[in-house]
């Protein structure tokens, strides 16, 4: 019987084609070794990669933090008073403080 296709693939002669194109074989099995299986295959570098993007997210928020490290510091070396009055609602006897909040509407 014959085909009823014309451009229908009989599976012998893709292996026929593969045994005749070594090379392209090889490439082929060399590729998906690389891919699937290999120390650095697919998967590790998206973990890899992953993990850079968190490292790096970190940097930038310590940075910010050492930044603002710095302006308390330079704060505090101007007038400790000030800072401590306003940070941590620190006061002398005898006095009051009130501490005013603005609402956010929501």
């Amino acid at each position: 019987m014959k085909n009823k296709f014309k451009n229908e693939v009989n599976p012998l002669e893709i292996l026929r084609f593969l045994w005749n194109n070594k090379i392209l074989l090889s490439l082929a099995f060399f590729v998906i070794y690389l891919a699937f299986f290999d120390k650095y295959s697919l998967n590790t570098q998206y973990k890899l990669y992953k993990g850079l993007s968190k490292l790096e997210n970190d940097k930038k928020e310590y940075i910010r933090k050492i930044a603002q490290a710095k302006r308390d510091k330079w704060d505090i070396e101007r007038d400790y008073e000030k800072f401590a009055r306003e940070r941590y609602l620190m006061s002398r006897q005898n006095e009051d403080i009130f501490v005013i909040e603005n609402q956010t509407k929501k």
